[in-house]
């Protein structure tokens, strides 16, 4: 498992990425984002994408925004 710094960097930019989309997205959101992945590891991308999902996105609308900003920043092992 990496060490919780990449988890913090990472999250990180993907919550400001989010922000740029538009969603609320404050320091407890990504502080939550960031122990949740410390624990679960960025192995399974379908469980990581569902686990923020949840943390981050609200409504509908957040939803489909998160989906959208989620499959740019990360990629799935086709799309590399």
């Amino acid at each position: 498992m990496a060490e919780p710094g990449v988890y913090l960097e990472k999250i990180s930019a993907f919550s400001r990425m989010l922000r740029l989309e538009g969603l609320p997205i404050g320091p407890q959101e990504t502080a939550d984002a960031c122990r949740l992945l410390t624990e679960l590891g960025f192995d399974d991308r379908n469980t990581v994408k569902i686990a923020l999902r949840t943390v981050f996105a609200k409504s509908r609308e957040e939803q489909m925004a998160f989906d959208r900003v989620f499959d740019g920043f990360f990629l799935s092992e086709e799309a590399m």
